[in-house]
């Protein structure tokens, strides 16, 4: 009976050592978190690309005003332009609201208090949010600034109309 003790004891060890999860395992949910927490930085540093992007939308909806009453005739061009900046900076917020409160819920998942396979399912999962994230940024920057170039072209195309209108004084 005392032979069977120590063999006993190191089998239960054994067992509760393989428990854990390996350093393979280990290795594989570091490598997955570090890429998750690296493009979430840079879904965070976006969120300033964001906030950019809305203010020179404001910069170019204060100029809208001056420019209608001044071009009466550019009317319908120029509250175009201006339905497209406001629906761009609308979609601007939009995603800023929603990948911030992504960013601020965030918990990474903990191995030592998870199954592996739920952890690496959950930062899977968190890597598939961000990669959408990322998508929305790219996409709201882009309508953002095709609706602000396309403002300046209306403008631009008013006053370069009427300068063309307007004869030259001789000296």
């Amino acid at each position: 009976m005392k032979n069977l003790v120590v063999p006993i004891a190191a089998l239960i060890l054994v067992a509760l050592v393989g428990c854990g999860p390996s350093a393979e395992q280990k290795k594989m949910v570091a490598d997955l978190t570090t890429e998750v927490t690296s493009m979430m930085n840079d879904a965070k540093s976006s969120l300033g690309d964001l906030d950019k992007a809305a203010g020179d939308i404001t910069t170019s909806l204060s100029g809208a005003d001056s420019l209608m009453m001044k071009y009466p005739k550019g009317t319908e061009a120029i509250n175009g332009a201006v339905t497209q900046l406001k629906s761009a900076k609308d979609r601007l917020m939009s995603v800023k609201d929603n990948v911030s409160s992504w960013i601020n819920a965030y918990k990474a998942p903990d191995l030592t208090k998870m199954k592996f396979d739920q952890v690496i399912a959950d930062l899977k999962k968190n890597k598939d949010e961000l990669t959408t994230a990322t998508s929305e940024i790219k996409g709201a920057l882009s309508a953002a600034s095709a609706a602000i170039d396309g403002y300046k072209n209306v403008a631009s195309t008013l006053m370069s109309k009427v300068a063309a209108k307007t004869p030259m004084k001789k000296k």
